[in-house]
């Protein structure tokens, strides 16, 4: 689990400092989010195929939009595997979370 961890200069419990700590925690161990999108450049057509989660260590969870199906991965890029691409079309992870800078 993330924490605040108490040294001399931690902030005071629940003030503007320790809430701009928490804040930073939270963002910065967030998983970032993406969407696997296929293309089909014979009918020009483009579809969500898949949502995910990329918590950053290797650890990736992708859950089919259009049916029960999940994956654990090690990579977004992974999931690729796991949708047919026709020959004249393929398949793109979408961010739609920026990495934290």
């Amino acid at each position: 689990m993330n924490e605040i961890r108490l040294h001399t200069n931690t902030p005071t419990y629940r003030s503007p400092e320790w809430t701009a700590a928490v804040e930073h925690m939270a963002q910065t161990n967030a998983p970032r989010r993406f969407s696997v999108i296929g293309h089909d450049d014979t009918t020009e057509n483009s579809a969500i195929l898949a949502w995910g989660f990329d918590y950053g260590d290797g650890d990736v969870i992708v859950e089919s939009a259009r049916d029960d199906r999940r994956w654990d991965l090690n990579s977004p890029t992974a999931a690729n595997q796991h949708f047919p691409c026709p020959a004249t079309g393929s398949i793109e992870i979408y961010w739609i979370d920026p990495p934290v800078t």
